[in-house]
């Protein structure tokens, strides 16, 4: 399947982040975009999340490891462990795969 993301509607999540979703069978492969001031709280979901920095920046605290991310690289989210984001300073682009819980 070939994904062009201009033909994928976005949705807006807050006044701080939109998003484009595509769906495939367990898979979930979202373009996020943030400004600056966006968080998400502490969470945790049964699927597992791969996230990867596209442009900008991205602090992201998993079990209470602080992780600074930036253009390029990507963390990997452990199916059930608490963590939470937040977008410091600039417009921030990710793509995100998650990978839903089969029960």
């Amino acid at each position: 399947m070939k994904i062009n993301w201009a033909d994928v509607p976005a949705k807006q999540k807050s006044e701080l982040h939109t998003y484009r979703q595509v769906k495939c069978g367990p898979l979930s492969l979202v373009l996020h975009e943030y400004s600056p001031g966006w968080k998400l709280e502490w969470h945790s979901h049964p699927g597992a999340e791969f996230r990867h920095v596209l442009q900008g920046r991205m602090r992201v605290w998993i079990e209470g490891e602080v992780i600074e991310q930036a253009e390029g690289e990507s963390v990997f989210v452990p199916g059930g462990a608490k963590h939470m984001s937040a977008v410091p300073a600039q417009k921030t682009v990710t793509l995100t795969l998650y990978l839903r819980s089969a029960s």
